[in-house]
């Protein structure tokens, strides 16, 4: 994992993401949760041709995943611009809608939903619940904002609570929890339960299995 936002601006750096699609070279966008918030790329293709910077053992519990696009509209909002440097970059590629409402919320929790029959059931009575798909040692990730979830479901289950912001809540799950192994992954149309019902997304390939 590098960056190359200590050398190049972020113009350069847009020019060399879509030099890598144009190549078909497969990489991942990750950002730095702390200043000066750099923008890292996951690849096997090491570069050769720009100066960069590798990212630090001591560093890695600070990345997170840029939220993914649904839709080519969401890829374009997504792109990265230079009115959103530094932290104002965290929040608009950082977060989504269930994030950013963690934010506004006076409690949240990420817990371990056991079956896709148990988010049914919650929804009825907390609202919703939004669902973040499986990962290291099949945790099922979902997200809920009601505390009484704490009389519903084995307080074992619960993950990971609220203690400052939706940014330290996702780096607590990826640090406590997965021991990155996995770091969580967002999308622009999230699947979620609500009112005991299931609501999909529209593209197919981001209704994660449950």
């Amino acid at each position: 994992m590098f960056t190359i936002d200590e050398y190049y601006d972020i113009n350069f750096y847009i020019e060399a993401i879509q030099a890598m699609r144009n190549n078909s070279v497969d990489y991942k966008e990750y950002i730095l949760a702390k200043a000066p918030f750099n923008f890292y790329v996951d690849s096997k293709n090491t570069p050769i041709m720009v100066n960069y910077d590798v990212l630090t053992n001591a560093m890695q519990k600070y990345i997170v995943n840029k939220v993914e696009p649904a839709t080519p509209s969401d890829e374009y909002m997504l792109a990265r611009r230079n009115e959103y440097a530094g932290i104002k970059g965290l929040k608009q590629y950082a977060l989504n809608k269930p994030m950013n409402k963690i934010n506004n919320s006076d409690y949240a929790c990420f817990f371990n939903l056991k079956s896709r029959e148990q988010g049914l059931e919650l929804s009825k009575t907390l609202g919703p619940i939004i669902y973040f798909g499986k990962y290291y040692n099949n945790t099922r990730v979902a997200l809920c904002y009601n505390k009484m979830i704490k009389n519903y479901i084995e307080l074992s289950d619960i993950l990971v609570e609220k203690t400052k912001n939706a940014t330290q809540m996702e780096l607590d799950l990826n640090y406590k929890i997965f021991r990155l192994n996995d770091r969580l992954r967002k999308f622009t149309e999230q699947p979620y339960f609500n009112n005991g019902k299931f609501i999909p997304v529209k593209i197919k390939q981001f209704n994660l299995t449950i």
